[in-house]
């Protein structure tokens, strides 16, 4: 990773956040480099982070930028700056799921935050003129959003509808996180560790206005989408509401229905495979809410206006039905079947017995050394030398020239004078097919590139190549 760090006392753990110092910005998060990793700027301009192995991870794509430095400033933001000392590129463009004093959120920018156990994540931004907070399914599902005028009073954040800036405490260090489990929290240091606050919006929330949390009344649906809406039903649950229903209005339009009636919902519900649940009220405009995906329900305290629908499967009626077998089938005399029976054993057994013969076979062939007969392949091309001339012209295989998982390699010499190279692979089965495809394919190609080869050796379970 490539951290910037705010350096603190030590002290416990607190609260889920780890003990100071605090890891407050990190690129590359989700994919941590090793040890002996470099960070650096070049003379293009451009900051690199390399792995160990040579591998670029990350840069600032600031190449020909005219960057001059790099500098930490005290608030946290790291800064490649030109010669009039003009930021060029900073972290704090860049968030993660950190907000630290001064630091500004504008729409295109998002808080993202770490995937949490059930394997969701969470992103807070700016949209149309308001904060919103949601949970990044496909579409969005959206539980929190607040205004322009909802932020007027606020001592933790401003907000003009188009940017976000957390403010800074001039008697404490501060820091805006957005967790894991969708909550948009004030961390503050004390003489030992970082506390958490406040919640930084709509606090008057409670606990069933976010998406997955514990004790709320959470559904999972399970259910087989390539069925047809037949095998389908839907359980009513009255007097019941989605965790976020009005919020959910800055929801994909593919998701709403304007003035549907109840009946039209449902029908909506269960004509499309994708929508796990409804949710439909008589009293909005955008009365019909269709979900593809499912988080908590909770009790409509404020009336009964609102009724959830629930899709689950009709196992009575999607139960599988056996073939209807004619009775004549069904009457043939029992020994037809033993005796048909007993062709297909016989016919298996038969099967059986003539692999075995021929793997036999073709065992004592390998043992006889005429598996890997080459020399009707490439006629007049490679040499076939015995394994008897190789341990002269090696002097036994006794000057070895480095060994691998393939083999060893030996310096040998031809009777001519000439210096050869000579490798023997280890076993039979898992080098054959690489044996036989080098011997094919290197020993027809003459290359000035190329080191020669210009024999083999293939006797019993022995398998050499000879090189010049």
């Amino acid at each position: 990773m490539t951290p910037i760090i705010r350096s603190r006392k030590d002290g416990p753990q607190s609260d889920g956040v780890s003990s100071v110092p605090q890891l407050v910005w990190s690129d590359n998060r989700n994919h941590p480099v090793k040890v002996n990793t470099t960070l650096q700027l070049g003379q293009n301009g451009n900051l690199v982070l390399t792995d160990s192995d040579g591998t670029l991870v990350w840069s600032t794509n600031t190449t020909g930028k005219s960057v001059s430095g790099l500098n930490m400033t005290e608030m946290g933001n790291l800064v490649l700056f030109d010669k009039r000392k003009q930021a060029i590129w900073q972290s704090f463009d860049h968030p993660t799921d950190y907000l630290l004093p001064g630091q500004m959120l504008v729409s295109g920018r998002k808080l993202i935050a770490s995937i949490s156990g059930s394997n969701q994540s969470f992103s807070f931004t700016v949209l149309n003129g308001s904060l919103v907070s949601s949970i990044d399914t496909n579409p969005p599902q959206y539980y929190i959003a607040s205004s322009r005028d909802d932020a007027q009073n606020s001592p933790l954040y401003n907000f003009d509808g188009r940017t976000f800036t957390a403010l800074q405490d001039p008697y404490t260090s501060q820091f805006i996180m957005l967790g894991p489990d969708g909550h948009l929290r004030l961390y503050q240091l004390d003489a030992y560790d970082w506390k958490q606050l406040d919640e930084v919006m709509d606090s008057y929330l409670g606990n069933c206005g976010y998406p997955m949390e514990p004790g709320s009344r959470m559904f999972t649906a399970n259910i087989y989408f390539l069925q047809s809406s037949h095998y389908h039903s839907l359980i009513e649950l009255s007097d019941t509401t989605y965790f976020a229903f009005e919020i959910n209005f800055y929801a994909s339009s593919n998701m709403w229905s304007e003035g549907t009636k109840i009946e039209d919902c449902k029908a909506a519900c269960l004509s499309n495979c994708s929508f796990k649940a409804a949710v439909w009220s008589k009293t909005l405009r955008k009365n019909c809410l269709l979900l593809y995906e499912v988080f908590s329900f909770k009790d409509n305290w404020s009336g009964s206006d609102k009724t959830v629908f629930l899709k689950v499967q009709n196992f009575a009626k999607a139960q599988y039905q056996p073939p209807i077998v004619s009775q004549r089938k069904q009457s043939r005399p029992l020994k037809v079947i033993v005796a048909s029976a007993l062709a297909a054993l016989m016919g298996i057994i038969l099967s059986i017995s003539a692999w075995f013969v021929l793997f036999k076979k073709r065992t004592l062939s390998v043992k006889a050394g005429d598996l890997l007969d080459l020399a009707p392949i490439l006629p007049g091309i490679l040499t076939r030398f015995s394994y008897n001339e190789l341990k002269i012209m090696t002097q036994d295989f006794s000057r070895k020239l480095r060994e691998g998982g393939f083999g060893s390699v030996y310096e040998g010499t031809l009777s001519n004078g000439n210096k050869i190279t000579v490798k023997r692979l280890n076993g039979v089965g898992q080098v054959k097919d690489s044996f036989l495809t080098e011997v094919k394919i290197v020993g027809s190609i003459h290359h000035v590139n190329l080191v020669k080869l210009i024999g083999f050796c293939a006797e019993k379970d022995i398998r050499v190549l000879i090189y010049e």
